[in-house]
């Protein structure tokens, strides 16, 4: 066989080896970060499990809001009746359940050993976002969503959770029409977390 060649075959062979060594390498480095950010949120959840069970938290569980910035918390049961934004009895019940929630995450940290942790829960922050009807006048619809919103808030600030921790939403009729996801969504009120 030429030299050449045969050198160019070494080379070759070993750069393939190189390669193979360091994305051996890149993979047992990421392995561990991503092992110590799994623990990081079963410790954050496990601090706030223990209330699942007791009174003020059958429908909404505190660990539904710890949840990264810009995530949506859906809880269910938070549906309107086409046309209405008026609060049932059972919608009564599981915004009280909401604001026991976010009492436990941000005032009354009973448990949390972790005091940065505690401090940054303290600062949380939400969008209410109304969702309007799937059908309708855009114009009604518009209000219909923002009123959805705004009774939601009041019920939770009359509770007694600060008005600055809230932003009221009204999703536009056009963008529910849209997108399918959205429709979905239609007479419903969610929570985003911003902070």
């Amino acid at each position: 066989m030429d030299p050449a060649k045969r050198c160019q075959r070494r080379i070759g062979g070993v750069s393939a080896l190189l390669l193979c060594c360091l994305s051996f390498l890149s993979c047992d480095r990421r392995e561990p970060a991503t092992a110590a950010k799994r623990d990081l949120a079963k410790e954050d959840l496990a601090v706030y499990r223990k209330t699942n069970d007791q009174p003020g938290h059958e429908l909404v569980k505190s660990e539904q809001f710890l949840v990264p910035t810009g995530s949506v918390i859906v809880i269910e049961g938070l549906e309107f009746e086409p046309g209405s934004a008026a609060l049932t009895r059972m919608h009564e019940r599981i915004l009280q359940q909401v604001f026991n929630s976010l009492e436990e995450l941000t005032e009354d940290i009973v448990g949390d050993t972790n005091r940065a942790r505690a401090a940054e829960l303290k600062k949380m922050e939400f969008e209410i976002r109304g969702y309007p009807d799937p059908a309708g006048d855009s114009a009604t619809n518009a209000a219909l969503a923002e009123q959805r919103a705004k009774a939601v808030f009041r019920r939770l600030t009359n509770e007694g959770a600060p008005a600055w921790r809230f932003t009221v939403i009204a999703v536009d009729a056009k963008t529910l029409a849209l997108s399918a996801a959205h429709r979905q969504k239609s007479g419903r009120v969610e929570f985003v977390r911003t902070r």
